[in-house]
């Protein structure tokens, strides 16, 4: 019934179940579409999803919806909010166009002339839990100040919800050069297939723990010293928080995240991830972990670059549309 989805309605393919859950815990709908464009199938659903539903906004989020398309949903009548980080299309149709990376400010952007730009991290559209903590954090730093740990040994690892290229397992082979007075929590998502497999090598490194479709990153966040993350929207996330960040490239959509938060100052860009050994990641573990003042240098910067307001900013934009 329409009255189950009076606040959002996700079209899409979503077949892993803990993905659906958490849709469903957050009071989001979800409609199984049974084409991907450019199938026809998935143009007609939208339309006709959107005569039932006469939703407030469509959004559009994914590199395989092209200008076609996208001129196609706004001709609907409904305002289009597309969500992009490349640049890569010849143009764009939407009334609002959100590309939240650093960098996004520099980006040409060819659109239809109505379109607003919503560009950079002043943008980015990091989850109520992480700027809570982000407000918890500088109430209590408000108090007794910012303190650096002299010599960090709590590390997160983060290498994405699949991590197909088995980069967590590297990252524990890292750890197991380190030491064992370093503490790692290492997070993986719900589609990740080595469960058994980094289970097992973990139980050979005391002081680590796996953690599976974690809920709420910023418990995670805030505990750790360092993290070591894939250059994705994480990269913000850990930036709102002011964690001192080594990232590596997974996807070639991750090289600009990279090497635009490396000249931020918030991270340490390790390029891309093959070619890496433990080897290297260890030494460059150990090399931002003996510098405190580089460390407090990448916190401040990262908590300047990212204000955790940025869904509250696309929100005012939305209602500014709307007016």
């Amino acid at each position: 019934p329409k009255e189950a989805f009076e606040s959002a309605l996700l079209l899409g393919c979503v077949p892993v179940p803990g993905l659906r859950q958490r849709l469903a815990d957050n009071g989001v709908g979800l409609w199984d579409l049974l084409a991907d464009h450019p199938d026809p199938g998935d143009l007609i659903a939208l339309t006709n999803l959107a005569e039932i539903f006469q939703p407030a906004w469509i959004v559009l989020d994914g590199y395989h919806f092209d200008p076609n398309y996208q001129a196609a949903v706004r001709a609907l009548g409904i305002p289009v909010l597309v969500l992009d980080d490349m640049a890569h299309h010849c143009c764009y149709h939407a009334d609002l166009l959100l590309n939240q990376n650093a960098g996004a400010e520099a980006l040409h952007y060819t659109a239809d002339p109505d379109t607003r730009l919503l560009l950079g991290p002043r943008y980015c559209l990091l989850r109520p839990e992480l700027r809570a903590a982000r407000d918890a954090m500088q109430a209590d730093a408000s108090e007794r100040g910012i303190e650096m740990a002299s010599r960090p040994r709590r590390l997160l690892v983060t290498m994405g919800g699949a991590d197909p290229h088995g980069l967590t397992s590297l990252a524990l082979r890292a750890v197991a050069k380190l030491g064992p007075t370093w503490e790692t929590k290492v997070v993986v998502g719900s589609v990740f297939h080595r469960q058994i497999e980094l289970c097992k090598q973990a139980a050979d490194l005391p002081g680590v723990e796996i953690h599976t479709d974690v809920r709420d990153m910023s418990l995670l966040m805030t505990w750790a010293d360092l993290a070591l993350s894939a250059a994705g929207t994480t990269t913000w996330e850990l930036a709102c928080l002011g964690v001192p960040t080594l990232l590596t490239v997974v996807a070639d959509n991750q090289f600009s995240v990279a090497r635009t938060a490396a000249e931020a100052g918030c991270a340490i860009d390790l390029d891309w991830w093959e070619g890496l050994t433990a080897t290297d990641l260890a030494v460059a573990l150990e090399q931002l972990a003996a510098d405190a003042t580089r460390r407090a240098a990448m916190s401040t910067a990262g908590r300047a670059l990212v204000d955790g307001k940025g869904v509250t900013r696309v929100i005012q934009a939305m209602r500014e549309h709307d007016q």
